[in-house]
């Protein structure tokens, strides 16, 4: 822009402000069709079609170990030990033995939790190496 079009305060030519208008929305067209190249390319979807199916079996294995750990001789022993404890409520005091049964019941959930945490863990672990693995191959 030159000083003899446009003498200092004069502010921009309309001119000005329309190739400005043009270059922004030039460049957002550029990003959007960037975004939508990103958006439809072979990679983009089969990271998604991997995540999809990572995801799948991580909800696969928590409904596996969460139905492993309500069968298992831990809940057995909560349930048996709230049973008890109900039963002899009504001579007993009843505080403790909640308190008893309680503490008990989370130590050992807790650590059912912790094994599955862990068997997760290993599971994850597992999926991020067979997925590094397929992407190496490709």
């Amino acid at each position: 822009m030159s000083t003899e079009n446009n003498p200092q305060g004069q502010g921009l030519r309309p001119e000005d402000l329309e190739n400005l208008k043009q270059e922004l929305k030039r460049l957002g067209e550029q990003v959007g069709e960037a975004g939508r190249l990103l958006w439809n390319s072979p990679q983009r979807r089969a990271l998604e079609d991997q995540i999809q199916e990572g995801l799948q079996k991580v909800s696969q294995e928590f409904r596996t170990l969460f139905d492993e750990l309500l069968s298992s001789e831990t809940a057995e022993k909560v349930r048996a030990k709230a049973e008890e404890t109900i039963q002899t409520a009504a001579g007993s005091p009843i505080v403790e033995d909640i308190q008893e049964a309680m503490t008990a019941g989370l130590r050992e959930l807790n650590e059912e939790l912790e094994k599955l945490l862990g068997k997760l863990n290993d599971y994850l672990a597992q999926t991020r190496e067979e997925m590094k693995k397929e992407q190496d191959q490709q």
